[in-house]
């Protein structure tokens, strides 16, 4: 299983390679518009789809793909990919920040920020 060390890694190497990348969320035709790892365009970014999870996702376990979104499973979590064990809050943050329409590495320094504030207070769990 890939690891959220695997993922943390691919979500930094994005992060420095498209700094300026600034996920798009997808709009369904409702009109609604939602963030999904793998649709919705990247401004400044790689030329594929999807957020920095997704697409870090696709690089570290390809096979991912193939097994849960390419059979019609929308509903797919990181979590189904990765063990969350080591270093998930880093990953959920850097999520949250990009999907408030933060550039990729504003989001992993944000992220990076918290954390070490978690650390910092005693309060990781």
């Amino acid at each position: 299983m890939t690891t959220s060390i695997d993922m943390e890694a691919e979500v930094r190497r994005l992060a420095a390679e498209y700094p300026d990348a600034v996920y798009q969320s997808f709009t369904k035709p409702d009109g609604t518009s939602r963030c999904f790892y793998d649709r919705g365009e990247v401004t400044n970014g790689p030329p594929e789809l999807g957020c920095i999870m997704g697409q870090a996702a696709l690089n570290v376990a390809p096979d991912f793909w193939d097994n849960e979104l390419q059979h019609g499973t929308e509903e797919v979590s990181i979590g189904e990919l990765v063990d969350f064990w080591d270093n998930a809050d880093f990953l959920t943050f850097v999520q949250d920040n990009q999907d408030k329409g933060n550039t990729w590495s504003a989001a992993v320094a944000a992220a990076d920020k918290t954390v070490a504030e978690i650390n910092e207070e005693g309060d990781w769990v």
